[in-house]
């Protein structure tokens, strides 16, 4: 009787064992397949080092630009246009309810000269 329990026990030993080297068989196809998946193809990272670089190249040239238009004018263009247009808004109003600019308009000559200092917003009044 010991002998056909012993038959039994084998043969459940066995079973898994078998089942073990499945298991592991099928953890070995995982890892690999997560292996695969984690690789980045050799193009997608020559495109990101691409891409990477020229926007440097970019930030760079615009450094430079801020450099030369800080050499050319210490005057802040931009700064002043969002304050004038800020300032105005509707833009030249002021100017159309002027006197002088009422006098012109009803009589002669037809220049009308604007002056002002750069950036205070004369090509703002002459494309309003």
């Amino acid at each position: 009787m010991w002998y056909w329990a012993e038959q039994g026990v084998k043969g459940q030993i066995d079973d898994i064992v078998g089942l073990r080297n499945n298991i592991d068989s099928l953890l070995a196809k995982d890892q690999y397949d997560l292996s695969m998946a984690n690789q980045v193809p050799a193009k997608d990272s020559n495109e990101r080092i691409k891409d990477v670089r020229e926007t440097q190249r970019h930030e760079v040239r615009e450094k430079e630009r801020e450099k030369i238009m800080a050499w050319l004018s210490p005057l802040e263009f931009y700064k002043r246009h969002d304050t004038v247009i800020k300032d105005s808004f509707p833009i030249g109003q002021w100017l159309f309810d002027s006197p002088e600019f009422r006098a012109w308009i009803l009589g002669r000559p037809w220049t009308l000269w604007c002056y002002g200092d750069p950036g205070a917003g004369k090509v703002c009044l002459l494309i309003s």
